[in-house]
This record gives structure tokens, sequence and C-alpha cells, in this order.
């Protein structure tokens, strides 16, 4: 829900946008044309977002009571993201990082930016060939293609207000069109299967880069940390890794 949440969003303003006498014909005519094909054609319809959700705030009490068992578990803090940078050629997803915005007005300036300043550089394409309906119908096709692929990047990093203080990062996922069952696995969970797709963040034989860890408020302090320290130790990471 919290994807679709920003294609209606994303949605609603191409509307608003194609029903504005105040632009040229050709401009609404193109938003139109995304208008009625982008259900069809939205991220969430063509294919399957994968998305871990992080925090800039790791000691967060709301969010301690509603991600980690009422407050029993731990809270790890990464310092980087190192292989985020790196590029694989025919690589069978594709994967990036997000900063969360919760300003109600962003999506809809931002989107509606794009949509002025794309409809305008298209719309200029269509006077230039006049009656040529073969061109113009590739025209709004490459169009709203454009504006498919901005949405793909918008889209996913718009969250309600109302989460604002999780100051939330989303790291998204997605598998290639066709490549799906070379990535995804499966897990049980409390309700069937769950989808989901392992990466490997570090090269291996080296260590995640670790910045702190947060021992929940419910857990008894001593044995909470001394069991996160045996643990890291087991993986091989110094004594007191961020504790």
């Amino acid at each position: 829900r919290e994807m679709t949440y920003g294609e209606d969003a994303f949605l609603s303003v191409a509307k608003a946008l194609s029903g504005d006498s105040s632009l040229p014909e050709p401009q609404r005519a193109l938003l139109d044309g995304l208008v009625r094909h982008y259900k069809q054609f939205r991220l969430t319809a063509m294919l399957t977002p994968f998305v871990t959700s992080f925090t800039e705030r790791g000691d967060l009490l709301s969010q301690w009571r509603a991600y980690s068992a009422d407050g029993a578990g731990y809270s790890i803090g990464f310092a980087g993201f190192g292989s985020l940078t790196t590029h694989v050629e025919d690589a069978p997803v594709s994967l990036w990082l997000a900063r969360c915005e919760y300003e109600p007005d962003w999506l809809e300036n931002s989107a509606r930016e794009v949509f002025l300043r794309l409809s305008q550089t298209y719309a200029e394409a269509i006077y230039r060939y006049g009656e040529d309906k073969e061109s113009i119908d590739e025209i709004m096709t490459s169009f709203v293609i454009v504006c498919l692929r901005h949405a793909a990047t918008l889209v996913p990093r718009v969250k309600h207000e109302a989460f604002a203080e999780e100051a939330e990062f989303r790291f998204i996922v997605v598998p290639m069109p066709g490549r799906e069952a070379e990535v995804v696995e499966y897990r049980c969970g409390p309700r069937g299967l769950i989808p989901y797709i392992p990466l490997e963040m570090v090269p291996n034989g080296e260590l995640l880069d670790i910045g702190h860890i947060y021992v929940g408020p419910t857990q008894a302090s001593v044995p909470g940390v001394s069991a996160a320290l045996g643990f890291l130790g087991g993986l091989g990471y110094p004594e007191n890794e961020g504790l």
C-alpha cells in the first residue's frame, strides 16, 4: 500500500494537468494519454519491487514498539553499503537507496515539474510533425514511457507525513523482467511463504561496516549486550563493535 500511495498521488497530478485549460492542447493530449495508460504500466503493475527499510534514528521508542517484538530486539546501524556503487553488466536486478520524502507537496511539485517540462518538449515535436499521425503516436508513446521512468524514481520515495519521525531510507530492489526465478527465494512466515531477494552487500569474506548497535529497551541490559557481543565475535567482528 505504501508504494501505491505514491503512485496514486503521481496519477492525480497528471489528471489535474490534463484538464488544465491554460495548457496548449498538445500538452493536455500528451498528459491525457499518460493518464489512460498509467494504471496498466505503472511500476507495481509491470514489476515487483522488493523493499528493505532503514532509518536514520536507530533508537526511537515508537519504532522499538512497532518493529522489534515490543522492544526486545536489536537495532543495527550500518556505516555504508559499498557495493551500491558497483555497476554489473547484465545484472538480474536494479537497486538503489533512496531517502523517503514526507512533505505533502513534495511529490506533487516534483511530478508537476516533470510533466510540464516533458509535455512542452514533446508538444514541440508534435508541432513539427503536423498531421503525420504515425509520428505523433510514436511521440506520445515515448512521452508516456519517459514519464513512467520518472515515476519509478519518484514514487518509491513518498511516505505519509504521519510517519516523518521514522526518517526512513528505502533500499529498493527490482528484478529484471523474466529473471525473477534467478534471484527470488522464499522463507516461511506466520501467514505463508514470503518472497525475498538475498544480496551480497560486501565481497565474499569481508564484513559489513557496522556503525553501532542498540540493545532493545525491554531487554535486560547486561545479558542483551553480552549476547550481541558473542554473536558478533562469532562472525569475526572485533570486541565491543558499536555497542
